[in-house]
């Protein structure tokens, strides 16, 4: 970091917006892992990890593909 960042007003003003955007992502991120846990735990509860991993990794396999081609085509999400 230089120094530079640091004089002036508008810095400490951007340094804290910076710092609050982390706390919101941060925040955001674990409702959605939350959201997502509870029903996962559900449904190993109610068929078994055995059929329920393989379901989960054939979803990811698409999912991890469909973003790259979002990310290379250009197309915003």
């Amino acid at each position: 970091m230089t120094i530079t960042m640091y004089v002036g007003p508008t810095s400490i003003s951007k340094n804290q917006l910076g710092q609050l955007m982390i706390s919101q992502g941060t925040t955001i991120q674990l409702l959605c892992f939350l959201a997502a846990e509870f029903p996962v735990q559900l449904l190993i509860k109610r068929y078994g990890f055995k059929q329920i991993l393989p379901f989960m990794m054939m979803l990811w396999g698409l999912v991890c593909p469909s973003k790259s081609y979002h990310s290379l085509c250009g197309i915003a999400c």
